[in-house]
């Protein structure tokens, strides 16, 4: 009988954990950003980045629960 081994790229591993949690900062601060719809300065852009951003922060909140 024998056994497998699994072979594992740490680095890459920890550059794509690196990346993501890049990714999270990002849309972390695209969530912040658009809560203040005056800042866009006009009344149709801030309601499509708002949805954008909550688009994006439930998918977000969805992959970091699985962390």
């Amino acid at each position: 009988m024998s056994s497998a081994h699994l072979k594992a790229d740490l680095a890459k591993i920890t550059q794509v954990a690196d990346t993501l949690n890049i990714l999270a900062g990002q849309f972390d601060e695209l969530t912040r950003v658009t809560a203040d719809g005056s800042a866009a300065g006009n009344a149709a852009l801030a309601s499509a980045l708002s949805d954008f951003a909550n688009g994006w922060s439930d998918k977000r909140n969805e992959f970091l629960s699985r962390r």
